[in-house]
């Protein structure tokens, strides 16, 4: 087994943007009214995720259906992912560039509530202690 330094992990560094998925669980509410459907299914095939979309909706002669989207992302996480696991797989691997003088960036986006800025503030907080 031959290692690598880190001049040959500079020539195959790659600066890409990776897209990732953290679905959050149904509220108490939604939960408890049985009107609401969960339709958000995330798939993990560890190189990369999808997420089903599952929207009901009612043709015009009134009978129901429901259509299936899927959208592919480089990793998705279902509601029972933890931050740690999210930390392990999507931005512990930026760490060692960083001491090499590398540049990297984490943006969690979320519309108000969803958990973005609580998945943010523990990643924030692995990184000041890993």
């Amino acid at each position: 087994m031959t290692t690598r330094g880190p001049a040959e992990e500079d020539d195959e560094y790659e600066m890409r943007i990776r897209v990732l998925v953290r679905k959050r669980p149904m509220s108490k509410k939604e939960a408890a009214d049985g009107s609401e459907v969960d339709v958000i299914h995330p798939l993990d095939y560890n190189d990369y995720g999808r997420i089903l979309v599952h929207q009901p909706k009612t043709k015009l002669d009134l009978t129901k259906e429901v259509e299936t989207t899927s959208f592919a992302f480089d990793n998705t996480f279902d509601e029972h992912s933890n931050n740690v696991q999210i930390y392990e797989r999507a931005v512990q691997g930026l760490i060692p560039g960083l001491f090499r003088g590398k540049w990297a960036s984490v943006f969690a986006y979320g519309q108000t509530g969803s958990g973005s800025e609580f998945s943010y503030c523990l990643v924030r907080c692995f990184l000041v202690f890993s």
